[in-house]
């Protein structure tokens, strides 16, 4: 509280020697850090479900409440359409090799008067035969479908979340004034400059485990409201905050492990990977975004950033 008041008196003393001028989006910026990183926002409790223990910007417990499953299934072809083709195959080329060798012991009377050139033949065009025959196969193979087959299923579940305590304001635009004159818009950039860790629990197929989920890659948005209110001063709001992560966070050589104890392609699991992914951007922009607003404006409120322009 100590540090917003202190900022409170920097802001006043900067306010006037531009009071006729509407707050920059540079001196947002500076706002904004401050009021994040203060302790009314990085101390402020919430919960992701009835019983779980508090949660804070910096270390987020979801309990149960987070978690997602389903069924992991791996494509394979019609393996009886195949040997269907197979034996097709099978049975013609058997009548071919039957049809060469009584060829070729017709051709014992004259093959000695023209160094084998007859049994030559026989073989020719058994080949040639057996050519069509796997042509056939192939072509039957090809219009063969595939079985989707389900081995088991996988369940993620997020323990915690730490680290978008750190969350930082790159950028804010300069207001825009919108229909009511007192009244200005702003967009906000933001990144989380640290690791982010999502402590989760696996169990795909019945390996079971604890993994960190880490990203440096998230960034943030955010629009915001710049109100005049006359004979006061200039205030901020925010109005939406929106975090992302990278689309795979997940840890690659742990995946590759599980598939080859599973006799599996990697691709049969990124399915569940896709899911968990969606999962914890859904909780940072559910629960976990809504309260980091609240606190933020809770904050907000009790600073004047610039004196009024209007009485």
């Amino acid at each position: 509280m100590k540090k917003i008041l202190f900022y409170l008196l920097a802001i006043l003393i900067v306010s006037c020697k531009t009071s006729t001028k509407t707050p920059s989006g540079d001196l947002l910026v500076t706002t904004l850090n401050t009021v994040i990183q203060s302790d009314a926002v990085q101390t402020a409790q919430f919960s992701f479900a009835d019983g779980c223990d508090s949660s804070t910007l910096n270390n987020m417990i979801f309990c149960d409440a987070a978690e997602v499953s389903g069924d992991i299934t791996i494509s394979t072809i019609d393996q009886g359409c195949v040997d269907a083709a197979k034996a097709i195959q099978d049975t013609e080329n058997a009548a071919i090799d039957d049809t060469r060798k009584i060829c070729k012991t017709g051709c014992e009377a004259v093959d000695w008067t023209c160094g084998g050139c007859c049994s030559d033949g026989c073989q020719d065009a058994s080949d040639l035969a057996k050519e069509g025959t796997q042509a056939e196969y192939d072509a039957s193979v090809e219009l063969c479908g595939y079985l989707d087959i389900p081995i088991g299923s996988y369940l993620y579940q997020i323990e915690t979340i730490k680290g978008v305590g750190a969350l930082n304001v790159v950028s804010v635009t300069n207001p825009v004034v919108g229909e009511d004159s007192n009244v200005f818009s702003v967009d906000i950039a933001m990144n989380i400059p640290t690791e982010v860790l999502a402590h989760t629990y696996y169990d795909i197929v019945g390996i079971k485990g604890h993994i960190d989920l880490s990203t440096s890659g998230a960034t943030a948005a955010a629009t915001g409201s710049l109100t005049d209110v006359c004979g006061d001063g200039y205030y901020l709001q925010l109005d939406t905050l929106v975090i992302t992560i990278p689309e795979n966070i997940f840890d690659s050589n742990l995946l590759t492990e599980i598939a080859e104890e599973l006799g599996i392609a990697v691709s049969d699991l990124t399915g569940g990977i896709v899911d968990l992914n969606a999962l914890i951007l859904s909780e940072l922009n559910d629960v976990a975004s809504t309260e980091t607003m609240k606190a933020i404006n809770s904050a907000l409120s009790d600073i004047k950033i610039a004196d009024s322009d209007c009485e």
